[in-house]
């Protein structure tokens, strides 16, 4: 009977001054029997990888890669990726992991000749007789001992490596060194280590010798050699593995530690000992088992990774060369992780990160490394010609690259010189190999810009010399045709302004002669005026001298008087002075009298009080006395109880100390029983999974994947999702999408799907037959996507501002026009798709009607630019969010009944309040009232998570909440803050939504997987596979049957519940969905492109492609007579539901200001969207659509950036939440801030009401869930 084992994996061993063959893997191997594993198992990767050995460089000593240091030496070097797969349970391997066998159950090479020799211990005198000489320690692996030894037959220095010890009488120790000599000494070629013998000791330990190769490995000079350098050695090792390629062998473990370079040049590949053949027969096939997992995690190649022995082969060696090339150029391993089963499954996705920037070298590694073995070169020898023809093309490539930064010089510098230089560059590039493309590219470019410098130094000859060696170059041509006829036009005209210089000079000479003796004349007429003018002014002076001395005198009169004035006033002021005192020395007389009486009848009032006071002190000490007899007495008798009590509570503590001894040992033997339980449950896990394994390979799957769901949850690890996937249903792929889909909606019952992605399409799905009904092309990005109530049109909302309705029959029409340099961030429609409001980045919010476009008003909502807006559920409110913190309230019902007043030109009208007001047309009024109350807050719960909390959710009819934190998913009971059940993940999750029963929901993660949930169970009912990135997107169909996913690959993909499978896929074709809704059996998408798609859903065809915007349509909503489109530059535009655009409204563009952002991106509804919450830094606010479009709130409290909002049951109240480590309560009907909850001790990520608005749930991103009470809102 054929038995099953399993390879142990460890590192080969380095040694920084002596390396050899004897490096090679150690194996342990047990049988166990064949009937006891099934024959489908294809891929045990991982699934038991629960030890990771490393190698320390300094000492090379092998030990735990999860410590932190050597044990020998204490040097922290573990490098990352480099560790090989190693089990702690060799049979858990052996029973996962087949591989070929002799009956026997261990391979000995039955044409192997073990001949005795005598091996003289090193330190030891040699005997005469012996044949070798051991000297020094080499190294130390898992398997064997590497000693450095003499051969005396022959003199020389060898390698040779014996089993342990203590593992001498393994006989599958044994095996696997002779397998590993057998397959390494058929390989005889320069570059591979020959093997001189195999033998025996006389003890009876097994050895082989071979070359003792003096070096380092590859590893340590990698970084200080050029890649050139680097690349030469990449081809010996080439060398090498085409040679055994040539004898059926494949090498399986390349990678730099197992390259050897000598002192004297010499390049080695080492550590043959995963080598297997290839082909039919041949002595060194069995050397390991053909569909055996090996190799080492960073480097393996998917075929390596997912045991698919029907893809191993020589395209898998090629792909280890290409990973080692592909290290040489990044500087790390193609696969990275944190730990090793990470690795595996970067390995088995083949999941590489691109080199930057993308080279000729670069393209030969990414070739070699292909993820299907047929793309890669077809041979080594085929690798080994693409690398030489890079070699000869890397002179000329590096004399392009120095021309392309002499070309840089010269933008900065205009520099002839730097222009020469690089076009010389350039040409030589191209004499050594005229294959350059970028240098060829370089020269024109070269040629155009120093062309273009000439031109504007005006150096036109230059220009004209460079242009005429190059053809085309129109532009620059036409440049210099102009700046000739500009030169010649010049000349011309300085020769006509200079013969007009010389006539006027003639004729200003003239001019000036007659003017001299005009001049003359009026000289003498000036010098009369003169001199008349001269005596007046004498006369002036004297009369103002006569003046002066007149108000001199007056104004000395006037201060004698003020003078005399002035000492009347202090005499009179000195005698009421006197008066005064007088008076007060007066009262002072008769108040002095009245204390003296005063005084006297205190004195005697208190020597009668001290006499009363002195009989009743006699009194109290005699009480006293008595009172300290009996206290006396009491102590006495306590002291007796003291002792009664001590040696009571003596006897507990030896009770309770029994007790305890008792307890410790019960918790033993409970401990012990415990471990004794979960060794059986492992036990019944692997035999189950054998079975359920037994059940897929008969394609019983039903059976298979129930079976799977009864595994405990503790045991799940990778075999048990590997068999999940491999009976897990298929979604139908709905293909139109050209980019990837951030969202998804069921419509018209369930009926139809609609998509949309960053293509700028939104696409109507038929789900019956997955194609798409309608497809709408927009110009700009979809920022809200919806349906008309009334008929089946769409409106779509786009990132410039543009609204548009598309009917169903491709039509459309502009209800509002895009603005170019506005940009519009978020869209809302009232229920009764009436009414609309667009918010922008510049701060304002627009509020306008569906119908036809009309902007009814704009509203300065926000300084630092709107992040989202939101309609209430039950009244006629919106809110307002801004980049500012805040969010404004307003309230938008019809204005209130009015009546004209006696005058005809005034009227009254009822106000909110209850108060009466005349008003005068045309004249604004307004009014704002705030009050401010600070209750006291105290949190009544808190729900730790160990990660942040990234969605929270209330279960359908249960006082439960679902969080989303990390990798897993936890349902609570909120009265009792009691944690009821956690649903683990294999990956983050993403999104969650429960089912309309609320007895299951369905969660995705970053992993591209979804996941169906039974509450009451706790059990996972479904996986299903098939978006080949993360999940974005996720919702469940009214009736619960089905599911929608929306993928960053692109597609959307439609979930059959119950028939378990996959309905369809809509894939656009451009960019990605910014918004979308649906109505009846179409779904309408507006993408990054600014189209709209319109969508079949029950077959997913794209029936129409609408374009009317130029920039991203950011919203879409249903209108009365089709959907309304707004794009990010303002442009609004309605359509009817066949895509015919109706009307365009377009709103004036106004510069936003420089104000930190908010993380609110999207709109909050109210439940009866008629209100939707809007921030601006900081302010807070609600948005409304209604007649009179006034702010009904605005509020201002909140000191940092606004993260989230929610409004409550029945739209009342708003709760805000900030990066101030504050959650706020406001006031839909007033504006006013009603609690404050404060103490999250981070910044609040999330908050919500529960269902009967009591209690509201906040979450942080440190992982913690706080309940407070909402109920104290009144005053």
């Amino acid at each position: 009977m054929p038995g099953w084992r399993l390879a142990k994996l460890s590192v080969a061993k380095q040694q920084p001054y002596s390396r050899t063959a004897a490096v090679c893997k150690a194996w342990a191997t047990e049988s166990v029997n064949a009937d006891r594993l099934p024959s489908i198992i294809q891929h045990p990767i991982a699934l038991v990888i629960t030890h990771v050995m490393t190698l320390c460089p300094h000492c090379h000593t092998e030990f735990d890669a999860a410590a932190k240091a050597c044990p020998t030496c204490s040097t922290d070097s573990h490098r990352p990726g480099q560790t090989s797969i190693m089990p702690a349970d060799a049979s858990v391997w052996s029973k996962l992991m087949p591989s070929v066998e002799v009956d026997s159950g261990v391979y000995e090479p039955s044409n192997l000749v073990v001949k005795r020799h005598v091996v003289a211990g090193a330190g030891e005198s040699a005997p005469d007789e012996a044949d070798f000489e051991l000297i020094d320690i080499l190294g130390e692996g898992g398997m064997g001992i590497v000693y450095q030894a003499r051969q005396t037959s022959v003199d020389r220095t060898i390698a040779l490596k014996m089993i342990r010890p203590d593992k001498a009488e393994r006989s599958d120790v044994k095996a696997r060194l002779l397998a590993e000599a057998a397959v390494t000494g058929d390989l005889n070629h320069p570059n591979i280590v020959p093997i001189y013998d195999v033998g025996e000791t006389e003890s009876g330990a097994f050895f082989y010798a071979m070359k003792d190769v003096r070096g380092v490995p590859w590893t340590r000079d990698l970084a200080d050699k050029s890649l050139e350098q680097n690349i030469e050695i990449l081809l010996h090792v080439a060398d090498a593995l085409a040679f055994a390629h040539s004898r059926g062998v494949i090498h399986r473990d390349l990678k730099p530690d197992n390259v050897m370079l000598g002192d004297y040049g010499e390049v080695l590949v080492m550590d043959w000992g995963m080598a297997m053949t290839v082909g039919d027969g041949g002595k060194a096939e069995p050397v390991t088992a053909r569909s055996s997992v090996g190799g080492t995690p960073a480097y393996m190649a998917p075929e390596m990774a997912m045991a698919d022995r029907q893809q191993i082969g020589v395209s898998t060696d090629i792909y280890l060369l290409g990973a080692v090339l592909y290290e040489l150029i990044s500087g790390h391993p193609p696969h990275i992780g944190r730990t090793v089963n990470e690795m595996m499954d970067a390995a088995a996705h083949n999941v590489i990160e691109p080199i930057e920037p993308q080279t000729e070298l670069a393209e030969i590694a990414m070739r070699a490394m292909a993820d299907v073995p047929a793309d890669r070169f077809e041979s080594v020898k085929q690798f080994q010609t693409a690398l030489r023809a890079y070699l000869s093309h890397s002179e000329s490539i590096a004399l392009s690259e120095q021309a392309m930064r002499d070309l840089a010089t010269a933008h900065q510098t205009s520099d002839y010189n730097d222009y020469a230089q690089a076009l010389f560059g350039f040409k030589e590039a191209l004499s050594l190999w005229d294959g350059n493309q970028p240098a060829s590219e370089g020269k024109l470019a070269t040629r155009m810009d120093y062309a273009g410098t000439a031109l504007e130094k005006d150096d036109l000859d230059l220009a004209d010399s460079l242009l005429q060696k190059t053809p085309g170059f129109q532009p620059l041509r036409n440049r210099l045709t102009a700046a000739r006829e500009q030169r010649l036009s010049q000349h011309k005209r300085q020769r006509f302004l200079a013969n007009t210089v010389r006539g006027l000079f003639i004729v200003v000479l003239v001019t000036l002669t007659v003017a001299v003796i005009s001049i003359r004349s009026e000289k003498e007429k000036a010098e009369i005026a003169q001199l008349s003018e001269k005596t007046q002014r004498q006369r002036v002076e004297e009369e103002k001298v006569r003046v002066d001395a007149a108000l001199v005198l007056v104004k000395e009169q006037r201060e004698q008087a003020v003078g005399a004035r002035q000492e009347a006033e202090a005499s009179l002021h000195r005698a009421e002075q006197a008066s005064r005192l007088a008076e007060e020395q007066t009262l002072q007389a008769l108040q002095a009298q009245i204390q003296a009486e005063e005084a006297k009848q205190r004195s005697e009032r208190l020597r009668q009080q001290a006499e009363r006071m002195q009989q009743q002190l006699a009194a109290e000490a005699k009480k006293a006395e008595i009172a300290r007899q009996d206290a006396n007495a009491e102590k006495l008798k306590l002291q007796a109880l003291l002792e009664r009590v001590r040696q009571q509570e003596q006897q507990n503590e030896e009770t309770e100390s029994a007790l305890k001894r008792q307890t410790e040992i019960a918790a033993q033997a409970e401990q012990r029983v415990k471990l004794a339980e979960r060794h059986q449950e492992k036990l019944k896990y692997i035999t189950r999974i054998t079975a359920i394994n037994k059940e897929i390979g008969s394609f019983n799957l039903a059976a298979a994947r129930a079976e799977l769901l009864k595994c405990p949850v503790q045991h799940r690890n990778y075999e048990w999702g590997r068999l999940l996937y491999l009976c897990s249903p298929e979604a139908t792929v709905l293909r139109a999408h050209k980019e990837q889909v951030n969202s998804v909606a069921f419509v018209d019952g369930g009926s139809r799907l609609v998509s949309g992605g960053s293509d700028r399409q939104a696409i109507l799905w038929d789900i019956e037959n997955g194609r798409p009904l309608t497809s709408l092309q927009c110009a700009a990005e979809l920022r809200y996507v919806d349906r008309h109530h009334d008929n089946d049109g769409l409106i779509l909302a786009t990132s410039n501002g543009a609204v548009t309705e598309r009917a169903a029959n491709g039509t459309k029409q502009i209800l509002r026009k895009a603005t170019p340099g506005a940009i519009a961030v978020c869209t809302a429609l009232s229920p009764d798709r009436s009414i609309g409001v667009t918010g922008y980045r510049d701060g304002q919010v627009d509020v306008w009607l569906i119908r036809n476009g009309e902007l009814l008003r704009r509203l300065e909502a926000h300084p630092g630019g709107v992040t989202a807006v939101v309609f209430a559920p039950s009244e006629r409110f919106f809110a307002s969010a801004g980049q500012d913190g805040s969010v404004q309230i307003w309230r938008i019902d019809s204005p209130p009944a009015s009546a004209l007043d006696v005058d005809i030109d005034k009227v009254t009208t009822p106000d909110w309040d209850g108060s009466l007001s005349r008003w005068v047309p045309n004249i604004a009024v307004e009014e704002t009232t705030k009050v401010t109350i600070q209750p006291v807050i105290e949190p009544v719960g808190r729900l730790e998570h160990n990660a942040a909390v990234q969605a929270v959710s209330f279960a359908p009819g249960r006082r439960q909440l679902l969080t989303a934190s990390g990798s897993s998913i936890q349902v609570w009971d909120i009265a009792r803050q009691e944690l009821l059940q956690t649903y683990e993940h294999h990956n983050r999750v993403t999104a969650a939504a429960y089912f309309p029963d609320g007895d299951r929901f369905a969660s995705s993660t970053a992993a591209g997987t979804v996941h169906i949930w039974r509450i009451d169970t706790a059990q996972e009912t479904l996986v299903m596979r098939g978006h080949d990135g993360a999940v974005r997107g996720l919702t469940v169909s009214p009736d619960g049957a089905m599911v929608a996913t929306a993928g960053a690959d692109n597609t959307v993909r439609l979930w059959d519940i119950l028939a378990y499978r996959r309905l369809m896929v809509l894939e656009q074709q451009s960019a990605a969905v910014l918004a979308s809704t649906a109505f009846g059996d179409r779904l309408m998408t507006g993408s990054r492109d600014g189209s709209i798609q319109i969508w079949q859903l029950n077959d997913g065809a794209l029936l129409h492609t609408l374009h009317g915007h130029q920039q991203p349509v950011c919203g879409l909503a249903l209108t009365g007579d089709g959907f309304a489109s707004i794009s990010s530059d303002g442009k609004l535009n309605v359509w009817d539901h066949s895509g015919m655009n109706l009307r365009t409204a377009q709103r004036q563009p106004i510069a936003a200001q420089d104000q930190p952002g908010n993380d609110l991106q999207r709109p909050v509804y109210s439940p009866d969207a008629s209100l939707y919450v809007h921030t601006a830094e900081p302010h807070v606010g609600l948005l409304s659509l209604a007649a009179t479009h006034k702010p009904y709130a605005f509020f201002r409290g909140h000191a940092a950036a606004i993260t989230c909002a929610a409004f409550s049951p029945d739209g009342s109240r708003v709760v805000t939440g900030c990066r101030d480590e504050t959650a706020k309560l406001w006031d839909v009907q007033t504006g006013l801030e009603l609690l404050t909850f404060d103490g999250h001790g981070a910044a609040v990520t999330h908050a919500k009401f529960t269902p009967d608005g009591r209690t509201v749930i906040t979450g942080t991103e440190d992982g913690r869930v706080f309940v407070w009470k909402a109920e104290e809102w009144t005053e």
